[in-house]
């Protein structure tokens, strides 16, 4: 017993390792967001454009602490061992809600300094990253490939722009810190736009 878990607790330790070897932290951004960029083991600038997935963490993980952006989400999964050949852009707020523009513009630097497939862009968020996630689809439709909106919602209005672009909203009837009718509220936006 006490061996299988030694191997379990090595393995765990060699995941967490080389995870670090491909994650970049870039704090003291003046313009946009501090943030974390997940580089595939085998990305090479010369190789193939990856698809961009853009993570938009929730209220709880703001802050100055760019390390929070690894406690879910993307990053986390990859400490645990999961692959995603993709790059993965985690971005911190420091608790005001998520802006597209500034989110747009970090994703203007990534293309710019990666090799990004800009026609496979994706955008995951929960809670205020799922309202993030929304503002950024309705403001930049034809920038996003397909977004995923975990309990949240959105401030706009016009629901028209994100009638195109595949969504997935994710949304429990339980939840005490954003009601569900936000994510309603989307889906019948869309649904009345025209969109399915």
């Amino acid at each position: 017993m006490k061996r299988t878990l030694l191997i379990l607790l090595a393995s765990s330790l060699f995941a967490v390792n080389s995870f670090a070897q491909v994650l970049h932290a870039y704090d003291g951004n003046k313009n946009t967001y501090n943030y974390m960029i997940y580089l595939p083991e085998n990305y090479q600038d010369e190789k193939a454009e990856l698809p961009l997935v853009v993570f938009l963490h929730g209220k709880s993980l703001s802050g100055t602490d760019l390390s929070r952006v690894r406690r879910y989400g993307p990053l986390s999964a990859l400490q645990y061992g999961r692959r995603i050949n993709a790059l993965v852009l985690a971005p911190q707020s420091q608790g005001e809600a998520w802006k597209p523009k500034k989110v747009n513009d970090l994703i203007d630097w990534t293309i710019k300094n990666y090799s990004v497939d800009t026609t496979r862009i994706y955008v995951i968020g929960m809670s205020m990253g799922g309202y993030g996630t929304l503002d950024y689809v309705g403001t930049y439709p034809k920038r996003v490939a397909a977004a995923i909106a975990m309990c949240g919602g959105t401030t706009l209005t016009d629901f028209s722009k994100m009638k195109d672009v595949p969504l997935w909203i994710i949304h429990g009837t339980d939840d005490a810190a954003v009601p569900v009718e936000n994510s309603d509220k989307v889906n019948q936006g869309i649904l009345a736009a025209g969109g399915s």
